[in-house]
């Protein structure tokens, strides 16, 4: 989905959010329930407008996952008012389903933007020339590189999903693009398999 499109849900999400604010009772929990309600569900929009205009890639993230939060907040405070039988539950059952869609739309988005910012960009292949000046002197280019993914991505791996999964991205891409500068095979400090040979016939350096 284009953002154009992203920021007139959040747009139109925000004027529904005022509508059932405008119409919840002047009570004591009315009042509490509606400035949360307000604060978070116009905030998502104005947050990734200013992560469309970020100049770079971490801002992007960090806004967008402000809105996203802000969107999980949204979600939790109309399920308060659906359960406390605050508004018109009409008008719940059509906001709840937008909310529900537009989280897993930037949590895709913020998902796919954390991928990229780990991989190599297209046509820098700087640090694979470096890692390969660094090769051992009787190891052939030309058969073979060896890449220790440490020089070059982020922190090898935790065991949380997300990183283990950035990190299998990022040796992926930084495969890829090694095989279109050099034609050459890529193995990471961690992807190849003990005793691994190569067309060279050279064990691999662990």
């Amino acid at each position: 989905m284009k953002g154009d499109d992203i920021t007139a849900r959040l747009v139109a999400l925000a004027v529904r959010v005022v509508k059932i604010v405008d119409a919840l009772p002047d009570t004591l929990a009315g009042r509490h329930v509606a400035g949360q309600l307000l604060r978070s569900g116009t905030s998502p929009g104005a947050n990734y407008e200013e992560a469309r205009g970020a100049e770079r890639r971490r801002d992007f993230l960090h806004k967008v996952g402000i809105a996203l939060k802000e969107l999980q907040e949204t979600r939790y405070w109309l399920r308060v008012v659906a359960g406390a039988n605050l508004a018109p539950s009409k008008a719940l059952h059509e906001i709840l389903p937008q909310v529900e869609a537009l989280c897993r739309i930037l949590g895709s988005s913020k998902r796919t933007a954390s991928l990229n910012r780990a991989a190599p960009q297209g046509g820098d292949t700087g640090a694979i020339r470096r890692a390969v000046s660094r090769r051992p002197a009787d190891r052939p280019t030309c058969c073979c590189v060896f890449l220790l993914v440490s020089d070059i991505a982020p922190k090898s791996p935790s065991r949380r999903p997300r990183d283990r999964l950035r990190f299998r991205a990022f040796s992926n891409l930084l495969a890829a693009a090694c095989a279109r500068e050099f034609s050459s095979t890529v193995f990471t400090s961690r992807s190849a398999p003990a005793g691994t040979t190569t067309a060279c016939g050279s064990p691999t350096c662990r």
